[in-house]
């Protein structure tokens, strides 16, 4: 006002009047074209009184001379590295099954290729839906087939085809489970913010839902494979049905009575593709080089209309001789 600065404590569009603080702590309401503006030597922020109670309502008043301050920075932790690896533009994933048929799950133990020490996965990723799926791993220090502590400054990012899962008799995580779980909550998180992001990407949601189904199935099948029985004592429940994937997935609908079976005679390319390579087979003795083994002939996917759950049942065979890469041939004539 004038060639004096003031402060603007509240603006009436009604009354077409702004009023001030001037210097001396006297208030007034001029008309906007009493004032005028000149650049300060030091910039500072205005803001009306109404809209400072709007933007900090946890901040208590305080009064035209205070200056604001800057926020305080804090020097960047390992969690929080790990949290900034959840905000790019990369498709995670929970699980994934390879084609070779290994299951790739966040907080699992795994090897990677050239490297005598073992991994703890924590992300799984893609960088487009059509590329190649990349693990990134915190480094174990182990001695004796048990990890003893996690290297958290360690870390390595690679190709699934290099990585190889652990076995739960390779390698124990019981004296580090506590480290283990938070690299599972950050790997959960950065699925979550993937999801948040691509919520409307149908190809991206559908290939988390077939990863999801196919480990879930393939270790089902695993476990249901007995020495004496033929098929599994009843069927196995997949979850609640999800129509938008399930139906895509499966070639599920209203003609085939939402059933469908799939048997040796026809071909397994689809359940390859969801499983992986080898879901079909168990060996009798996993001890014993060319033992004999069984193998599934038929598996079928079904809605149970009751309970609206997406269902499988299968049974299975023995086959008189040892496995093989052509075991599904052989398998197939003892059939015909």
């Amino acid at each position: 006002m004038g060639n004096h600065e003031v402060i603007v404590l509240e603006v009436d569009s009604i009354r077409e009047l702004i009023t001030v603080l001037l210097p001396d702590d006297v208030k007034v309401s001029v008309n906007p074209g009493e004032l005028f503006t000149t650049k300060p030597e030091e910039e500072k922020p205005h803001r009306s009184y109404k809209r400072r109670r709007v933007e900090e309502p946890s901040s208590p008043p305080t009064s035209h001379q205070d200056k604001p301050r800057a926020p305080e920075e804090k020097p960047a932790s390992a969690e929080d590295k790990l949290e900034d690896t959840c905000t790019d533009m990369n498709f995670d994933f929970s699980v994934f099954v390879l084609n070779d048929g290994a299951v790739l799950k966040v907080g699992s133990i795994c090897f990677v290729d050239s490297c005598s020490s073992p991994f703890i996965i924590w992300r799984i990723f893609k960088s487009s839906l059509g590329g190649s799926a990349f693990v990134s791993n915190v480094r174990c220090h182990s001695e004796g087939g048990k990890v003893i502590s996690v290297l958290h400054n360690f870390q390595v990012t690679v190709e699934c085809s290099f990585v190889r899962p652990c076995s739960s008799t390779e390698f124990s995580l019981s004296s580090v489970s506590s480290e283990v779980y938070n690299f599972v909550f950050h790997g959960q998180t950065s699925v979550f913010l993937s999801q948040e992001r691509n919520f409307g990407n149908v190809p991206y949601l559908r290939e988390l839902r077939r990863h999801a189904l196919g480990t879930q199935m393939r270790q089902a099948v695993s476990s249901g494979i007995s020495l004496h029985a033929t098929r599994p004592s009843q069927p196995i429940s997949l979850g609640t049905f999800e129509p938008f994937h399930d139906m895509t997935i499966f070639v599920l609908s209203e003609k085939n009575k939402f059933k469908i079976p799939f048997s040796l005679r026809s071909g397994y390319s689809l359940l390859d593709n969801l499983m992986g390579k080898g879901w079909d087979v168990k060996s009798l003795r996993g001890d014993v080089v060319d033992c004999h083994f069984k193998f599934v002939t038929l598996l079928t996917v079904y809605l149970d209309k009751k309970k609206f759950t997406l269902k499988f049942s299968f049974s299975y065979s023995e086959a008189p001789f040892p496995f093989g890469q052509d075991y599904r041939e052989k398998c197939k004539a003892l059939s015909l």
